[in-house]
């Protein structure tokens, strides 16, 4: 090589890209063949959990290591969201009955739904291939007790309890600690060396189509390429997928993430797309990402959201427009026989994904269906729901159910068919965010932010009804926003849309009806009629009354109400006031102890699909959504005061709503907390409460407004990746 070309060669991007390269390796060099590998087994998911644990109770459970030096065992205890008295006893023996270890905890200190370490003393070298058995006992009593997950997934057994088998297994995951040599193979070694070289040529790539000035921030991209490949290798020594494939399978995704990076940066900042367009984009990569990430019925009460899609679908083929009903007064249901047998396998799946939900999903896997008739099943023998009258939002299926008419159109297998269901569902949402986006004035950046919080994506990629509450909500709260912004008086066009989207908001869920009456607070000089409030008062209260009505008639719920007659009423002598509150005094425990809960579940659920997303990557979402809170230039109108405390009024009233059911019919009598609340219950109020909440005194440019979509992409891709490394990677 010539002397001018090696200077052409050691430009200052290339040699930037070599230090990376470099250094990375070094990285990854450390930590892959590193002296001990501390490596996970395939984790037992969660299903049920035992009758609580109390004095005289001995659980016992055999297991059989697969490999050597054993170090820890991960158990799951459940502690029904209270405070509980009492010791729990954990011992380790071998067959010999030599105990190897014992772990006492306080009960009342127990995590909810997170695991506990058994860290053993001293590592277990030779454990291969024989049997251990881990005794649990408690000192605990009836209703102060905690307890512990069991599963029979993949057949799953040994446990015992009071010497009577008991057909399950406990929750349970064995770590072990591995030479380094472990790894030192030729298929290892050669695999390292691909992708330490393939890494640093794809930042290189990566660093032509992004400014110098960020250039830095590839280097966050290399480093989790090289973390997550060590995270795999190691993984891989226990033998569950191959290393080729694994680091192939890795690669591709840093290909693809870096690939969508790039693409998103120069949408955003180069040829600076409009917000919504961007949403497009973004949500679409994510929500193939979530639907792909989810197997078919792990996400929230699927089963039951694909029995009432399925209903629908058959509704749009004019075949079952109502439930037939046998002799012995059981629903009946048509189904295709290879969808009943999906729907029923449901049952046996649990929330929590593993690296079998994938291998179970390819094994069912066939792209036609050989039997596309419909046969006559009764719905209690495929799906848990007796019956379709607890619809709670008859819109919440219609996009889904016409994905599964299309796929039975087209002769899909019951896998294809099932997925096309979660794409339409999602294609939905998208559509309405795209809308709510372009019609609002101001605060696009902030539904683009909470359209791609992981929660709402995961929401609205399964067969959820919420789906179609977020996206009905995102576009109300922008159409009202739009006539309050606006100096026009309203025309007949946008009273019409606020009529039908209250009336659609009304039917998705009673709990968030109160929100519509956020238009008795638009101004009066914007109504071009005689007596603007008494118009005001008039429509939107009939449109609330009417539309809860319909909801109630139509889904035979009348007795909704009865959700509102507490349970613990006896224990408070019956009073109203006693009543009130007791609640009051819930409510107020909930948002002391537990409000940090609902702030992460709101992003993503800590536990859920047994995977406990780090605090950083959560309270990253929320810094973009503070910093698209601020006010863009040139923005001079703001709502009120007066409006903003009665927007929250109608909030917590729905807040008021939401919980009290809760807390009258889900909650122990005794209990200090509300039990059964999600975050996610609250997500379809977050677009007026930040509209609420924007920032008057302080001022964004546009360029700021980029950095909040493409950090947000960005934070969207590190979830993903950390997902991804937690199931395959053992992290």
């Amino acid at each position: 090589m010539s002397k001018t070309n090696w200077r052409r060669f050691l430009n200052k991007t290339n040699i930037t890209a070599l230090i990376v390269g470099l250094l990375t390796a070094l990285s990854a060099l450390v930590f892959i063949y590193s002296d001990a590998l501390h490596v996970q087994s395939e984790q037992l998911p969660a299903m049920e959990v035992l009758p609580e644990i109390v004095e005289g109770d001995l659980y016992r459970q055999s297991f059989v290591p697969t490999s050597e030096g054993l170090t820890k065992i991960r158990l799951l205890p459940a502690t029904y969201a209270r405070i509980n008295e009492g010791t729990m006893t954990v011992s380790l023996e071998d067959n010999e009955g030599k105990n190897l270890g014992t772990w006492q905890y306080d009960v009342s200190t127990l995590p909810d739904n997170s695991y506990i370490d058994l860290t053993l003393n001293n590592r277990i070298e030779d454990c291969s291939g024989r049997t251990y058995y881990l005794n649990v006992s408690s000192t605990s009593s009836n209703d102060s007790a905690a307890t512990l997950y069991t599963t029979v997934y993949g057949g799953s057994s040994g446990l015992m309890h009071n010497g009577e088998a008991l057909g399950c297994s406990l929750c349970f995951m064995l770590e072990y600690d591995l030479p380094g040599s472990s790894l030192l193979n030729a298929g290892m070694i050669i695999t390292t060396i691909l992708l330490l070289i393939l890494f640093p040529v794809l930042t290189r790539i990566a660093m032509h189509f992004f400014p110098e000035s960020k250039i830095a921030l590839l280097v966050f991209i290399e480093l989790a390429a090289v973390i997550g490949c060590h995270r795999i290798l190691k993984h891989a020594a226990l033998g569950v997928f191959p290393p080729a494939l694994l680091a192939a399978a890795f690669f591709i995704l840093c290909v693809l993430w870096a690939l969508a990076s790039i693409i998103l940066y120069r949408l955003i900042f180069i040829r600076k797309i409009s917000v919504q367009k961007t949403a497009v984009i973004a949500l679409s990569i994510f929500a193939i990402m979530m639907i792909g990430f989810l197997t078919p019925g792990t996400g929230n009460d699927e089963q039951v959201h694909y029995a009432y899609a399925y209903k629908y679908a058959n509704i749009f083929s004019f075949k079952g427009l109502s439930d037939p009903v046998d002799e012995e007064g059981n629903v009946l249901f048509y189904m295709r026989a290879d969808d009943a047998e999906l729907l029923k396998t449901f049952r046996d799946v649990p929330v929590y994904i593993t690296e079998a939900s994938y291998k179970n999903t390819a094994k069912s896997f066939t792209l036609f269906c050989s039997d596309n008739s419909l046969h006559e099943y009764i719905l209690s023998d495929v799906a848990d729901n007796p019956s379709f009258n607890a619809n709670n939002a008859p819109l919440g299926y219609i996009a889904s159910g016409i994905g599964i008419a299309l796929g039975r159109l087209l002769h899909l297998g019951a896998v294809p068919t099932f997925y096309l269901g979660r794409v339409f569902n999602a294609a939905l949402f998208i559509l309405l965010v795209y809308l709510s986006i372009r019609i609002i004035p101001v605060g696009k950046e902030t539904l683009f932010v909470l359209s791609l919080f992981p929660m709402v994506l995961q929401q609205t990629v399964t067969y959820s009804y919420d789906s179609s509450i977020l996206g009905i909500l995102f576009l109300f709260t922008s159409v009202t926003v739009a006539v309050f912004m606006q100096r026009e008086k309203i025309t007949a066009k946008q009273f019409v849309v606020l009529a039908l989207l209250s009336v659609a908001v009304a039917l998705c869920k009673f709990v968030y009806a109160p929100l519509i009456l956020i238009l008795l607070a638009v101004p009066s000089d914007k109504l071009n009629v005689r007596n603007p409030k008494s118009v005001k008062l008039i429509v939107t209260s009939a449109i609330a009354i009417c539309g809860t009505i319909t909801f109630a008639v139509l889904q035979s719920r009348l007795h909704v109400l009865d959700y509102f007659i507490p349970s613990y009423a006896p224990s408070s002598g019956g009073s109203v006031f006693a009543i009130v509150a007791r609640y009051y005094e819930m409510l107020q425990m909930t948002a002391i102890e537990i409000s940090d809960f609902y702030m992460h579940s709101m992003v993503a659920y800590p536990g859920w699909y047994q995977i406990y997303v780090p605090v950083t990557i959560t309270a990253s979402f929320y810094l973009m959504l503070f910093m698209s809170l601020t006010r863009r230039n040139g923005e001079d109108r703001f709502p009120g005061m007066g409006i903003k405390i009665y927007g929250a009024v109608l909030i917590i009233i729905s807040v008021i709503l939401i919980t009290l059911p809760m807390a009258a019919k889900f909650t122990d009598i005794d209990s200090d907390t509300i039990s059964s609340i999600q975050g996610r219950y609250f997500l379809p109020l977050m677009p007026l409460l930040c509209m609420g909440l924007r920032i008057k005194h302080l001022r964004a440019d546009e360029s700021l407004m980029g950095k909040v979509q493409w950090g947000t992409c960005y934070i969207g891709f590190i979830f993903f990746g950390f997902c991804f490394l937690k199931i395959f990677g053992a992290i």
